[in-house]
């Protein structure tokens, strides 16, 4: 693969990367400081981010700069991301983008619906615990 192909690679994978960060945030927000009543419009983000995140981890040619690049001469770092990416795109490949897209924005749902006071107990407007017992 020549280096414009790795840097399209590493670009993809940035991106892949960028949406999972994202989707983390999005999903610690709704579960510490949502407003009340925005479980709903929070899971919909989610999923619709959720779904674009699977776009990019089941592009046909990602998968096929990855195959190219399994057949690299790599080190053994970068060999195992590449693994990695491979079979996350295994994975999602035989999932339907609806069926994900629709798990995405429950899985988001049931999350954000038990927010806060589920991992948390309030001391005061600005302080609180979380629960260990």
């Amino acid at each position: 693969m020549n280096s414009t192909g790795r840097l399209h690679t590493k670009k993809h994978i940035s991106r892949i990367e960028h949406y999972k960060q994202a989707l983390s945030l999005l999903s610690w927000d709704a579960k510490t400081s949502a407003p009340l009543n925005s479980q709903k419009q929070h899971a919909t983000i989610q999923g619709t981010l959720s779904k674009e995140l699977y776009l990019l981890q089941t592009d046909p040619i990602f998968a096929k700069e990855l195959r190219h690049l399994q057949e690299q001469n790599l080190n053994q770092l970068q060999q195992k991301q590449v693994q990695h990416y491979w079979n996350i795109y295994q994975k999602l490949s035989a999932v339907p983008l609806e069926d994900y897209y629709q798990f995405s924005v429950l899985k988001a749902f049931r999350c954000t619906a038990r927010g806060l006071l589920s991992i948390f107990r309030f001391k005061s407007f600005y302080s609180c615990s979380l629960v260990t017992g």
